[in-house]
């Protein structure tokens, strides 16, 4: 029986993958299935995996399942992953990461002890450039929470939206799909889902089990790309709060700030973003601790404006 799977999409990792498949081996258990997938890498990146499960772990290779797919991107990678997981339960690692000690025992015994839906654990996040290594507190006590509207309200504050950070039933996952061809898929993906398992438990262990690798060319981090514009414009779309889900709002927030930023950013004039925010004025509200930036964005946005474009000016 598989109790675990974890999806690992592969693509352009030659300098990380080695490290990030030895943290998976060296402390791999029954019941756990690893799920590698080529998101068509061009480079050797694949081949450096299964040759070095092969050699050095070949009684691990039976737990390994490898896909192989044109390059349509993680957001692919995962879905395609989520459909043949086997696992009662599902995690993600992204191949430039690796695994902390004891990340396995400890998920399989949370989920063996506590029977949850959803498992909740912390990170370190290692600066390629910078050499050091800090904590991602994403839980602050270990203990099981129940997923109401108070619980929903804090996590959606947080925005920690990583994969990685998380464990979860697959019967849960699999009711959604990551939207294809944007970034952030993260963070339009997971609010949906504790929504959706809506009074269920999680349990939070107050513990680091991955390592979080900055890297300056990895996703979202430089300029403004067009699967980021993608993004957030449809997360504006997707979030807009009602009164089933009043707490989009925090997220609708979060996109519409950054569409306005990258707009100015981008030189377009005052008029042009007024005109924007005054036709989503209507979805922007004021529920959940709004900071005094989305008060000024609702009442007065083109102060607003203004203030945000003199900081531009002067950063």
């Amino acid at each position: 029986m598989i109790i675990l799977s974890i999806i690992v999409p592969i693509y352009k990792v030659e300098e990380y993958i080695v490290e990030c498949i030895e943290s998976i081996c060296n402390q791999l258990i029954s019941g756990v299935e690893i799920i590698l997938i080529n998101d068509g890498t061009p480079d050797r990146s694949m081949a450096l995996a299964r040759n070095y499960i092969a050699q050095k772990y070949p009684h691990f290779e039976k737990q390994f399942v490898f896909i192989d797919q044109k390059n349509q991107g993680q957001s692919v990678a995962r879905n395609n992953a989520l459909k043949i997981a086997k696992g009662e339960y599902v995690g993600f690692l992204d191949s430039d990461d690796y695994l902390l000690p004891n990340y396995f025992y400890e998920l399989i015994k949370v989920i063996n002890e506590k029977k949850v839906e959803i498992i909740h654990f912390n990170a370190k996040q290692y600066d390629t450039d910078k050499g050091y290594v800090e904590n991602i507190c994403f839980v602050t006590h270990s203990k099981i929470s129940i997923n109401d509207e108070s619980y929903r309200e804090k996590l959606f504050l947080q925005s920690y939206w990583y994969p990685w950070l998380r464990v979860i039933k697959k019967d849960i996952l699999s009711k959604f799909a990551f939207d294809i061809n944007v970034y952030m898929e993260d963070k339009l993906y997971f609010p949906k889902i504790y929504y959706f398992a809506n009074g269920l438990e999680i349990f939070e262990l107050q513990k680091e089990l991955i390592c979080y690798r900055h890297r300056e060319g990895s996703s979202i981090r430089s300029g403004y790309p067009a699967p980021l514009l993608n993004g957030i414009d449809l997360g504006i779309k997707k979030f807009i709060p009602t009164n089933k889900y009043p707490l989009y709002s925090i997220i609708y927030n979060q996109f519409l700030s950054q569409k306005i930023s990258i707009m100015i950013d981008r030189g377009q004039s005052l008029s042009t973003v007024y005109s924007f925010v005054i036709s989503e004025e209507a979805n922007i509200k004021l529920n959940y601790r709004v900071s005094y930036k989305i008060f000024l964005l609702k009442y007065f946005p083109f102060i607003y404006l203004v203030l945000l474009k003199l900081k531009k000016k002067w950063v």
